[in-house]
């Protein structure tokens, strides 16, 4: 069974625009799924790209390369990230790291900043809430007199924030993936949400 790695690599938007025209010659030992000006993402099947990206720093030691490593696993996204130059990998971190979903639709009528923002405070809330004990049940089992088996299930914790044309509403599943469903409001509605408004068990502002 094959499973996909996806390898994010910052470099100077110069470099990539190299990059990319030799990716377009097939020079490049590996496909390019995403481009932006200083950031590619790199699929490959059973292994990281990191080999690969090491190798091109060997090549071009004036450049600097930062490297994150995702697998395909939304739900638990576990992540690497590394500095790498001329060769030398320095390890910057590791550990699980959220994922957003949200429709492309969605995401285009949304104002300039407010999802990478909506995302930042997001992250944090869910962080502090699993760093808790209150998002969680404790269920007690008695079967025939013999002893008590405890399980623990997470409630699903909904985070919502309201602009003055959206409600944006936040959910997550497994330990990392979150969901992110928007509702427009027409103009009649507009006028008549609050500013801003954020459900969690923190009595808070998102920002």
């Amino acid at each position: 069974m094959s499973y996909l790695y996806f390898t994010t690599v910052k470099a100077s938007p110069e470099f990539l625009k190299k990059l990319i025209m030799k990716q377009i010659d097939i020079e490049m030992p590996f496909k390019i799924l995403d481009d932006k000006d200083d950031e590619i993402i790199i699929t490959t099947t059973n292994r990281s790209a990191l080999d690969k990206v090491v190798s091109l720093s060997i090549k071009y030691p004036e450049e600097v390369f930062h490297i994150k490593i995702a697998g395909e696993n939304i739900y638990e996204n576990y992540i690497t990230m590394y500095k790498c130059s001329n060769g030398d990998l320095t390890p910057l971190k590791e550990g699980f790291e959220y994922c957003f979903g949200i429709k492309p639709s969605d995401h285009d009528k949304l104002h300039e900043g407010v999802f990478n923002a909506f995302k930042k405070k997001v992250s944090e809330l869910y962080n502090r809430i699993a760093q808790t004990s209150q998002n969680r049940v404790k269920l007690n089992f008695d079967f025939d007199d013999e002893s008590n088996d405890e399980e623990e299930s997470n409630l699903l914790v909904t985070i919502e924030y309201t602009t003055p044309n959206a409600l944006l509403i936040a959910r997550k599943y497994g330990v990392t993936y979150i969901n992110v469903d928007v509702e427009f409001f027409d103009i009649k509605e507009k006028s008549s949400k609050p500013e801003k408004e954020l459900k969690t068990e923190y009595d808070e502002l998102p920002f």
